[in-house]
């Protein structure tokens, strides 16, 4: 089938379809495409992980022998826990939600980040105290319960949740 036809087909199709219908469709008319990018099999090794602790473990392991691994690594180590846990579940939530229901959770996650001390606490060590270590309200990822983090996906009351 020539390209011209499968973009026809496939935007005839796409006029009329649900999500699910929508990866059915791709699906069907995706090609198998090379390696793309440098470091392609290193990302997918690390970054295919199921969990966020899993990552880390990962990168934490190659780090050994690894320096993109290594300055992931210290990267991620100097970021919120909090922070790295909310950021990671968005990115899993996000891929089964509509555009409205994404504005709705950023300015959800948005309002509770901003109640939180995490983001001024970052803002700190950054800008005020430059240079200094921030004192996170978790010290690692792994203290964080997933209660913890569901709470900052939960509806705001109704006056205070995003009008669209």
């Amino acid at each position: 089938m020539e390209l011209e036809t499968k973009i026809k087909e496939t935007t005839n199709q796409l006029q009329k379809v649900s999500v699910d219908d929508l990866r059915k469709i791709v699906k069907k008319y995706a090609e198998p495409i090379g390696k793309r990018y440098k470091n392609e099999e290193f990302i997918s090794q690390v970054f295919g992980k199921p969990t966020l602790e899993d990552i880390c473990k990962e990168l934490e392991k190659q780090s050994t022998e690894n320096d993109l691994a290594r300055d992931l690594f210290e990267r991620i180590k100097g970021n919120s826990p909090m922070g790295m846990k909310i950021i990671y579940e968005q990115l899993k939530r996000g891929s089964d939600i509509d555009y409205r229901e994404s504005l709705k959770v950023d300015m959800r996650l948005t309002k509770k980040i901003l109640a939180s001390n995490e983001l001024f606490e970052g803002i700190r060590c950054v800008l005020v105290d430059r240079g200094d270590q921030p004192k996170w309200i978790h010290r690692s990822i792994l203290d964080i319960s997933d209660q913890e983090v569901d709470n900052y996906f939960k509806p705001l009351p109704d006056h205070l949740e995003l009008q669209i």
